[in-house]
């Protein structure tokens, strides 16, 4: 059987084309690969054989200029009905967030290094749990994507974020608050006027 799908031609031998065989029962048998997995159609004709094949063939190359809305509706139709209602809407409340950032983008126009500062902004604005399901939810989209052919690698496996206790960038500076506090703890202090001179005109303490 597999010999004969390779080969692609009918009963009396004649070519039909790849992943296209003829059956003993004179159906055409029409062998399409997404995601892996193998599914069969099957059709009277030589002329529909070619013809859903070509169909089939044409979907899975437009995928790769589909965008991540375009990924993420296909994820979320296989996740209706298999996963609880709540962790549906859990992972829609997260892509709300991210599309703001990629929205539309096509596949290929996505690189680490745009994931990367998408996450980053998202760091500054958003709880790490919320951020480490959205880094886990772009995986699943881009992992799928990469499963369809859509892109070539994955994006998404040099993403870094950094851990619940980790600053996503060292703070050189004071708020307001803490320069209130700051203020108080100076007074009366020796060094008071020259604490707060290298405070308010940012000079270092060298050149004070």
């Amino acid at each position: 059987m597999t010999g004969d799908i390779r080969m692609g031609k009918d009963l009396k031998g004649t070519e039909l084309g790849r992943e296209i065989h003829q059956r003993k029962d004179r159906r055409y048998e029409v062998r399409i690969y997404r995601n892996g997995v193998s599914k069969s159609f099957y059709v009277k004709t030589a002329s529909e054989a070619r013809t859903l094949h070509k169909k089939y063939s044409k979907k899975q190359k437009d995928v790769g200029l589909c965008g991540i809305d375009e990924i993420y509706s296909m994820l979320r139709i296989e996740w209706a009905g298999h996963i609880q209602e709540d962790s549906l809407k859990n992972y829609d409340y997260h892509y709300r967030i991210l599309s703001q950032y990629l929205t539309n983008m096509p596949l290929n126009e996505v690189t680490p290094a745009k994931v990367q500062s998408v996450i980053n902004k998202l760091q500054q604005e958003y709880l790490w749990s919320t951020c480490r399901q959205i880094v886990n939810m772009l995986r699943k989209i881009f992992h799928r994507a990469w499963e369809n052919g859509s892109v070539s690698y994955n994006p998404i496996q040099e993403i870094k974020i950094y851990s619940e206790h980790k600053q996503l960038f060292e703070k050189n500076y004071l708020e307001q608050d803490e320069i209130k506090i700051f203020e108080q703890v100076c007074q009366g202090r020796r060094y008071c006027d020259l604490f707060l001179l290298l405070l308010y005109s940012g000079i270092t303490i060298k050149e004070g």
